[in-house]
């Protein structure tokens, strides 16, 4: 039986009105609020998730910016901590601050883009005088037993990285390293507003100064603690790849940083283990439950 032009017209409109709906809705996997969503959205992540120390000026951008802030976050009559190194220390801020609250530390984020802290003093005019006015806020720290977490891109030479932290040793600060994160072969949040949330990274490398940074730990008299982002990051495996959302949450923002929201919600803890006041000399559960296997919290870091 034929619908009258009213009814017709009816839905006609009801259809017109659903289909309206289905393509304004949030695609799955773009960051929406349906099951698929992912925290940040891969379109966001494009423009930054990023740590707090980009908002407070306490990460250095500009080419000619030397100056390091004074800021201090959590408890300031507490330890210092110290976060120093490039934009993969940057990164390491919003859990690293976490952990210091937790530990009645004061944390003092120094950091600063394409720039790793190392000793001797170094570099161009720029960098010789940031990292010379962060060594000495540490040394003027010097009686209160400074904690400094270093890492960097630029941190690729044992010896080098050895002689930092005999350095900072010699002006009474305790050095932990933190290895930087993988380098995805290609941008991942393009890859995951594309695909969704199945989609996997390959690795190009596990990051420029990580084999480095390893054997600094293992070699150095007292050996370094190092905390290793690998098995931290390169999670849900398949074959020669990686997930690149875990539990709804975007590892990667451009390049190969991680997202703020990745680095808080599953950085936090291991940081705080690692940022105790007596490191484990053992590996921890952390790096055997992670895939692949890491280095986590040991004081002599095995191959």
């Amino acid at each position: 039986m034929s619908l009258s032009r009213r009814a017709f017209g009816a839905s006609l409109a009801t259809a017109l009105g659903a289909l309206a709906s289905a393509c304004s809705a949030s695609p799955t996997g773009s960051g929406g609020s349906g099951p698929a969503a992912i925290t940040p959205a891969p379109r966001a992540a494009m423009g930054g998730d990023r740590s707090f120390v980009y908002e407070t000026g306490d990460h250095l951008e500009g080419a000619a910016d030397w100056r390091p802030t004074e800021s201090v976050y959590g408890d300031a009559s507490g330890r210092p901590m110290y976060l120093v190194g490039d934009s993969m220390a940057a990164q390491l801020a919003s859990p690293l601050r976490a952990a210091a609250e937790a530990h009645g530390y004061a944390f003092k984020p120094r950091t600063k883009t394409k720039v790793s802290f190392r000793l001797p003093v170094a570099g161009t005019p720029t960098e010789r005088r940031w990292r010379r006015a962060v060594f000495d806020q540490i040394r003027a720290d010097r009686s209160r037993r400074p904690l400094v977490i270093a890492t960097g891109q630029q941190m690729g030479d044992a010896h080098e990285i050895t002689r930092t932290v005999e350095g900072l040793r010699a002006v009474g600060a305790e050095v932990r390293l933190v290895t930087v994160s993988p380098v995805p072969s290609t941008d991942v949040p393009p890859e995951v507003a594309e695909h969704g949330s199945d989609h996997h990274w390959r690795v190009r490398h596990w990051g420029s100064s990580r084999a480095a940074m390893r054997e600094a730990a293992r070699t150095a008299e007292p050996s370094i603690p190092l905390l290793d982002l690998q098995p931290l990051v390169a999670r849900g495996r398949e074959g020669d790849s990686y997930a690149s959302v875990v539990d709804g949450v975007l590892v990667f923002g451009p390049g190969s940083h991680l997202t703020d929201t990745f680095a808080t919600r599953f950085l936090a803890d291991p940081l705080k283990e690692f940022t105790a006041a007596d490191v484990p000399g053992r590996e921890s559960d952390h790096a055997r439950l992670a895939d692949p296997p890491g280095c986590y919290g040991i004081v002599r870091c095995r191959s």
